[in-house]
């Protein structure tokens, strides 16, 4: 009677569990992430500055990168008093695209897609800081917004600007 009782309540916690999750992209920046668009060029790109964190340098930096690009499809960039800089909406404004493309996005992200979209500035030094186990970096970044919304529009991810008119 309790092997019973024990498998049916292990079925019942899996259905649980199962019935539950809904499929979204596995990849979150870290809470305390921020990211500004400092700068917008001509081409579309947008030069950022972002903090990120993670277990040591290298992952803190791949960290910042990833996230950049998941604020920029996903969040929206915030924009800049100072440099008069608009916040720029995130490129997938549908949120019901998220769950539904979710196996592209997590395909994009883990197989290291969004890298082709974003790059440290060349020149730019990045500021790393220790805290707790990890670390800390500042960086500033160039986001290819035009590429990647050329890429998301030729993968039917989202409507082309000329469809929409």
């Amino acid at each position: 009677m309790k092997t019973k009782s024990i498998i049916l309540l292990a079925v019942i916690s899996i259905l649980i569990c199962s019935c539950g999750t809904t499929s979204s992209v596995s990849y979150r920046p870290s809470p305390d992430m921020t990211v500004h668009c400092i700068q917008l060029a001509g081409n579309g790109d947008c030069l950022v500055s972002i903090q990120e964190t993670g277990v040591n340098r290298v992952l803190a930096t791949d960290a910042a990168k990833r996230s950049a690009v998941y604020q920029l499809l996903f969040v929206g960039i915030q924009g800049s008093t100072e440099n008069r800089i608009q916040p720029i909406p995130p490129l997938i404004k549908n949120a019901n695209v998220q769950q539904k493309e979710s196996s592209y996005f997590n395909s994009f992200f883990k197989d290291g897609l969004y890298q082709n979209y974003v790059e440290v500035l060349p020149g730019s030094v990045p500021s790393v800081a220790r805290i707790g186990n990890g670390y800390k970096v500042a960086l500033t970044i160039v986001l290819k917004k035009e590429s990647l919304r050329k890429k998301l529009e030729s993968d039917n991810i989202i409507k082309s600007l000329l469809d929409v008119i």
